[in-house]
């Protein structure tokens, strides 16, 4: 019998053995199988693979050849595997894997597509690895369970975990180079949730900061590295926070005074509604002169400017319609006037207040 022998540990987990295995990419790619996309969902073990995935993968792996971490595959093979030549004391050595045994993969086929996809363009990653876990398989039903099991307990970090720790996007970086520069700020938004939790003494998320610094000046992940003065639009973006200081209760909300759970309770403008539409304001208007006017609004949730704006029945709303028709009254007491999209959305809520 012809076998495969590839470094690896031994382990057991539910009283049943597994082995972990560092495989070679150029070896990857021709041991392991998909189930066949024809085959019923009933009758398979794994969702359908999905091309564009796998080439995202792959495009991650070529971009980023000196630094892509790619997780463990796990596995199943139909027949019998043993571990050989133990390192005395330790249940390390070469795993025997019949040569004709079928290896099809529980978790991770994307994966395995995109290492294969990247090979076709950069050979010489051939020698690279990455860890297998293999289990013998014991039958469709169990295999199907295994799928389950993993994918059900697997956690998604939050947009703002992401947007904090991926160093690679060039828009994230920008973005805490901004709030890097106005450490009070800083201070107040959630690096870690997608939204601050009732208690949380922060006032909004680092992924609604993204998304208030991108409707601000137009900046995207796509387009920043084409802009040719991104200090400029830095010091717009640091100059329109600071102008924000003429609003009833932002400083002493920003210093701590008044406690976040407070604000989020009775006041609109620690909600990222309201930061979002300040932004529509920003990105509508050239003249930060023009902000003096947003001293004379009242910033309660009770106000009747919000109702049926970004406050429906006392709760508050957080669509796009909500941000532009609450842009539509700040732009009102900057005296800016507002695109015809948002014209007719105020025009709106000033017949409907709780029906827009």
């Amino acid at each position: 019998m012809i076998n495969y022998q590839l470094p690896a540990t031994k382990g057991t987990q539910a009283g049943k053995e597994f082995f972990t295995a560092t495989i070679p990419f150029k070896f990857l790619v021709r041991m392991f199988k998909f189930d066949e996309e024809s085959v019923p969902a009933d009758l398979r073990a794994q969702r359908k693979l999905n091309e564009q995935r796998a080439q995202a993968i792959a495009d991650y792996i070529l971009s980023n050849q000196d630094s892509y971490v790619l997780p463990a595959i796990t596995a199943s093979c139909d027949r019998s595997m043993r571990l050989e030549n133990l390192v005395p004391g330790h249940e390390v050595g070469l795993l025997s894997i019949p040569i004709d045994a079928c290896l099809l993969i529980n978790d991770g086929q994307h994966r395995r597509m995109g290492i294969a996809l990247a090979l076709r363009e950069a050979p010489e990653l051939a020698e690279h690895s990455i860890s297998v876990t293999l289990y013998f398989d014991r039958g469709l039903r169990a295999c199907q369970q295994m799928f389950a099991d993993i994918n059900s307990r697997a956690t998604k970090p939050s947009g703002s975990l992401n947007a904090l720790y991926d160093l690679r996007n060039p828009f994230a970086r920008w973005v805490m180079d901004i709030l890097g520069r106005r450490p009070a700020i800083r201070c107040r938004i959630d690096m870690e949730n997608a939204s601050p939790s009732k208690n949380s003494p922060h006032l909004w998320s680092l992924i609604a900061f993204h998304k208030f610094v991108g409707m601000l000046t137009g900046v995207s992940e796509k387009n920043i590295g084409r802009l040719p003065d991104l200090e400029a639009k830095t010091r717009e973006v640091v100059e329109f926070l600071d102008a924000l200081g003429v609003i009833p209760f932002w400083t002493p909300m920003l210093e701590g005074k008044i406690a976040a759970e407070t604000m989020r309770e009775q006041y609109i403008i620690s909600h990222a509604v309201f930061l979002h539409a300040l932004a529509v304001l920003g990105a509508h208007t050239a003249d930060l002169r023009c902000l003096q006017g947003l001293a004379g609004i009242d910033p309660a949730k009770s106000s009747p400017l919000w109702q049926g704006r970004s406050v429906i029945n006392g709760k508050m709303r957080k669509t796009s319609d909500g941000v532009n028709a609450t842009a539509a009254v700040l732009m009102r007491f900057c005296a800016v006037s507002p695109p015809e999209l948002i014209a007719r959305l105020d025009a709106l809520c000033s017949q409907h207040p709780q029906a827009a």
